[in-house]
């Protein structure tokens, strides 16, 4: 993998699969696929997720097909970041930072990179798989950053 695309990095028992660098709807719902798949025993599968951007019209369609992946593949927790996935979460979950999901999905919708990173701290304590997606302008490195200084 070439910089932030699908590079595996560790955050003390966190696994990060940093695909920060870009996101479509055929890239985000490979990767989901990938995090879905992969063994990693009984720790979490988190999903952090900032918005997928020059979409146009598709836009609203998109990220809310995106989170309906999520919440189908049965990823254990979804954190959300950026105006598009906040909307979707509304719509398909109920409005809120912590919108509910029958299914168990926990579902954590933030405003910043770094309030999400800190946000999904206490579900990684005891380790876990994370995929962080996004968009190039929604710096979702700066998630993979708070993750490794927040575990050191």
């Amino acid at each position: 993998p070439v910089g932030d695309r699908m590079r595996v990095q560790h955050a003390g028992p966190v696994a990060v699969l940093n695909d920060a660098y870009n996101a479509n709807p055929l890239s985000m719902a490979a990767a989901l696929r990938t995090l879905a798949d992969a063994q990693c025993g009984d720790q979490r599968r988190v999903a952090l997720l900032g918005d997928m951007k020059e979409l146009g019209s598709e836009s609203a369609g998109a990220h809310l097909e995106i989170l309906r992946q999520c919440l189908d593949l049965g990823v254990d927790a979804v954190g959300l970041v950026g105006p598009c996935f906040r909307a979707a979460a509304a719509q398909l979950l109920g409005p809120g930072d912590q919108p509910s999901h029958p299914g168990g999905t926990q579902v954590v919708v933030s405003d910043s990179c770094e309030e999400l990173a800190a946000e999904v701290m206490p579900l990684l304590a005891d380790g876990g798989l994370v995929l962080v997606k996004g968009s190039r302008s929604m710096r979702m490195e700066t998630v993979v950053e708070k993750l490794a200084s927040l575990q050191s």
